[in-house]
Parts: structure tokens; C-alpha cells; sequence
């Protein structure tokens, strides 16, 4: 599954962008603020109805204009789709797939996507929720009935949470079992993944690790899920954080607050790796999803990579272009405009693409 075309109307900055994208490496390079980032966002929002940092709809309608338009033509096996996503400012968004209005399940499906966004942030130092972000949607994508199930627990959290502000103990005995049970549901989805993530993660660094001696210490990195609550009966923990969460107004532990624990041999790899060592872990993460998404689908997601130069040299710069060459994903890369002549050189003239914003424009 690839994109053949992307165009999108009035989002952002950008009034007017249209692409032919490659099925291989498509690199967006221009200056700071130019709308590198809106491009991969632009596939982001047309797959999940969301931007990458949660910001309203209406503000990213660019400024004057009263709507925006993001159209994508899709090829997958021999069928050719059209998704599109428009939104006018204060009417609801409408998603359609071949000109029929869909949810956005739908076109999380049609059009399945896995990002990350380094800039100031990579797998190791950013927030436990990016991490279970990246963990439930590359996990809806493999088990697509995921997604309500995940729905549901969220809805009694924040009922639980509720009448835990308002000290309601008439409610919080049934909330809590309902809870527990949907919340174990969630963890044995999690493990299950995290199990498959964890052999494709261990052939992904193992042929790193054959084709480079820069990458012999990181053959032993690995991931523990940690579930967010310990072995203990989850029963006999929500009574005893009882007290707790009443004083805090909200659920203490539980599948909301589970997190990942990388490691290199014994010790944390944000405490012992450089930050090249962290991007090429967390790329080798994201593709090990791919290839857990290839094993479901017989396709690959849309990989979007922001901000692919931030913190990395030159060797470590081509192991991941070489990586990401091999993943067998269409991906979608933003770089600074100080890198143009690199990008070129490692473009050359093969089969990736170079899209300079100040030529689009």
C-alpha cells in the first residue's frame, strides 16, 4: 500500500500543495517554519482525523480561509482508492473514501500510518503517553477490534475518575470491577503485541548488527511492558490505592499508566546510549511494527519520520537511510534546508524523492 498522490487546500501556511510521491523515501526539505512538518501531518490527520500534537481542527485551517481540503489517492494490489478529509471552520469534519462519507476507523485502515516525530524528542525521553500512543496504534493496526476495546476501558477510567473528584462511593465499586475487567483485557492485547514487536525488534537489530561493528553493543537491547500495576490481584491493589486516588481525584494505577522499559544488557538505554544510539533504537522500534503490520496485512503502513537529521551524524544518517530503504514502507521524511545538498547525495539518482518547499510553493 502506497500513495501516488497527495494534494492538500489552505492548511496551515500552505495554501495550495500537490505530490507525486515515491513508493520508496520522499524527503521534504525547506526552511524552519516553511510547513515541512504540515506535509507529514497533512497524511496524519487524513488517516486519524488528528493532528500530531492534538491541536483543534479548526486551527489548522489557514488563516483567512474558511475551510481546508486533504485528498490522497491510495494504490494497494491492483485497487486504487481516493480518501479525502475536509473540514469548514465550526461544521464537523467529513471523511470519505471513493466520494462515500466513512468514520475514522475507516480510513485508519485505508490508509495506515505510523509516525515519529524527533525534533527534541525520541522514544527514550519523551512522555510514557507517546509511548502507549505508539504501542495502541501500531496494536489497532494489527487487531483492528482493539480500538473499542481500548474505547471502552477510557470511558470507565474517566467515569471512575469522576466520581472519585466528587467522592461518589456508591458508584466506585462497580466502576471498579467493570475497570478491572476490561482493563485486563487491554493488558493481554499489549503483551500479546509487545511479544511479536519483541522478535521482529531482535531481527531488525540483529541484521544492524551484521551489517555494521558501530552497532555490536546494541544487539543486546531489548523492551520489558510494564503494565502499570504489579502481580498482585488487580482487586486487592484498586482497594488499597483507594485512599490515594480519592486525595488525587483520579485512577493512581492500571493499562493507563503502563509504559515501556528499554534496556542495553542491564541498564536504561536513556541513561547510557547517545542520542544517534536513541534514534537508531527508536527507528528500529517503528520498524519492527511494520514488519509485525506485514506479517497481519501482507503491506506495509505509511512511515512519517519528522525531523530525521535532529541529533544524528553522518554514519549513524546512513544506517537509518539504509534502514528505512530496507523496511519495505513508503516513507515521508522532513529535513531542514541546510541539508539539501545531503539529501541530494543520498537520493542520487535512485528511485527516492526530494520535494523543496520553496519549489512548491
Amino acid at each position: 500500500m502506497y500513495i501516488n498522490k497527495l494534494s492538500f487546500q489552505n492548511l496551515r501556511g500552505l495554501e495550495l500543495i500537490t505530490l507525486d510521491p515515491s513508493k520508496s523515501l520522499n524527503f521534504i526539505v525547506g526552511p524552519n517554519n516553511a510547513g515541512k512538518t504540515t506535509i507529514l501531518e497533512s497524511i496524519y490527520l487524513l488517516s486519524s482525523s488528528k493532528t500530531f500534537r492534538g491541536t483543534n481542527l479548526d486551527k489548522m485551517i489557514q488563516n483567512g480561509k474558511n475551510f481546508l481540503k486533504i485528498v490522497s489517492k491510495i494504490s494497494e494490489n491492483t485497487s486504487n482508492s481516493t480518501i479525502c478529509l475536509e473540514k469548514s471552520l465550526k461544521i464537523p469534519k467529513i471523511s470519505t473514501i471513493d466520494d462515500d462519507k466513512v468514520s475514522t476507523k475507516e480510513c485508519l485502515c485505508k490508509l495506515p500510518v505510523i509516525s515519529l516525530c524527533f525534533g527534541v524528542e525520541n522514544l527514550f525521553n519523551t512522555s510514557a503517553d507517546n509511548r502507549r500512543s505508539l504501542i495502541d496504534s501500531g496494536l489497532f493496526h494489527v487487531k483492528h477490534e482493539y480500538l473499542s476495546r481500548l474505547q471502552d476501558y477510557n470511558k470507565i477510567l474517566n467515569a471512575r475518575n469522576k466520581s472519585l473528584k466528587n467522592n461518589r462511593d456508591s458508584n466506585l465499586s462497580f466502576l471498579t470491577d467493570k475497570l478491572i475487567d476490561n482493563g485486563m483485557l487491554i493488558n493481554e492485547y499489549r503483551t500479546r503485541y509487545m511479544d511479536e514487536l519483541s522478535i521482529h525488534l531482535r531481527e531488525t537489530l540483529a541484521e544492524l548488527s551484521n551489517n555494521s561493528t558501530l552497532y555490536s553493543d546494541i544487539s543486546n537491547a531489548s523492551f520489558c511492558y510494564k503494565s502499570g500495576y504489579s502481580n498482585e490481584p488487580l482487586k486487592s491493589q484498586y482497594d488499597e490505592c483507594l485512599h490515594k486516588d480519592l486525595a488525587l481525584g483520579y485512577t493512581s494505577i492500571g493499562p493507563h499508566r503502563a509504559d515501556i522499559d528499554f534496556k542495553i544488557s542491564e541498564d536504561a538505554v536513556k541513561d547510557i546510549a547517545s542520542m544517534s544510539t536513541q534514534i537508531i533504537l527508536s527507528l528500529c522500534f517503528v520498524i519492527a511494527q511494520t514488519r509485525a503490520f506485514h506479517v497481519k496485512h501482507g503491506h506495509y503502513p505509511v512511515l512519517l519520520i519528522d525531523d530525521i537529521f535532529f541529533g544524528i551524524d553522518d554514519k549513524n544518517l546512513a544506517v537509518m537511510i539504509k534502514l528505512l530503504s530496507n523496511s519495505g514502507a513508503q516513507c515521508f521524511l522532513s529535513a531542514p534546508d541546510l541539508y539539501n545538498e545531503k539529501v541530494k547525495e543520498i537520493i542520487g539518482s535512485s528511485h527516492n524523492k526530494l520535494f523543496t518547499l520553496v519549489d512548491m510553493k
